[in-house]
This record gives C-alpha cells, sequence and structure tokens, in this order.
C-alpha cells in the first residue's frame, strides 16, 4: 500500500495488520511514524528512538490479525496514545538515551507502509480496515470500532 492522508492536529487512525517482519514502519510521515523494530513498537521521531511499548509477544505472532488504534497529537509524541486489539498502552522510551521529542513533527501528509522520505522500512504484511479519524477517539470507540468487523 502506498497511500498518503492529510493529517489534522489529532487525528486517530485504526487498522488491522496482518505482518511477517519485525523491522518497519506501519504508518510514516519524512522523518517519523509508527515504528515495529526489535520488538517494540511505538513513535518514531528520526532519532533511532521508539516512544511506545515492548510488544515482543505480539511481534513473534506473524501472519495473525492484531488491531492497531493509534491516536497521533502534532508535535507532542508523548501525548499521543497507542491501542493495541482495543487496550490502551502504557508507554515510555523503548529505544536509544537520547530521545529528542522536539523532533516530533508530523507533516501534512502520511504513508501507510513505510515513510515519506525513501522506500525503506515497508510492512510485509497485509492491512484491512483501515480508518482515519479527524479528531481523538476514547478506548470505548476503539474498542466499537475494532469490533465492528
Amino acid at each position: 500500500i502506498s497511500s498518503s492522508v492529510l493529517f489534522p492536529d489529532v487525528a486517530t487512525i485504526c487498522f488491522w495488520v496482518k505482518k511477517g517482519n519485525d523491522y518497519d514502519m506501519m504508518i510514516g510521515g519524512k522523518r517519523c511514524g509508527l515504528m515495529n523494530r526489535d520488538g517494540k513498537l511505538g513513535f518514531h521521531t528520526g532519532n533511532s528512538d521508539i516512544w511506545g511499548i515492548d510488544w515482543s509477544e505480539y511481534s513473534e505472532q506473524h501472519w495473525q490479525w492484531i488491531h492497531i488504534a493509534i491516536v497521533f497529537v502534532r508535535e507532542d509524541v508523548v501525548a499521543s496514545k497507542l491501542y493495541i486489539n482495543g487496550v490502551q498502552q502504557a508507554m515510555s522510551k523503548q529505544r536509544k538515551k537520547t530521545y529528542k521529542s522536539d523532533r516530533w513533527k508530523i507533516d501534512d501528509k502520511l504513508r501507510i507502509s513505510g515513510w515519506l522520505k525513501d522506500t525503506s522500512y515497508e510492512v510485509n504484511g497485509l492491512f484491512d480496515d483501515f480508518r482515519v479519524y479527524a479528531e481523538e477517539k476514547s478506548q470505548e470507540e476503539i474498542m466499537e470500532i475494532m469490533q465492528a468487523i
């Protein structure tokens, strides 16, 4: 998939993913996005860092459907949220000591599978029921979206 979406200041993106690799960017801008690397999943700010979760239990489930919802908050990675199978995750710094939250500058466009900079980090897998909302959805709303399939 190689699509782009216009990005507001706050947006909720929900999708199902079935993936086969452990080093990719599910959604990306020019230098940041939602990255899956070395058993970690979270927001990558283009500084080899990840603000997110240890998701090794999920990353080992190759080719199984997993529902992911993210709330992107423009210019505030710490305020952004991540939900796995409808459950909000407690995020923290997962990678690199020199984490730079000031580099979290979401572009006006995002790419599904990879980032806008080049063709690196494309997902080896499938996406389904990809939804973008120009607002923050609550955990209850995300559960309803997930169960609507």
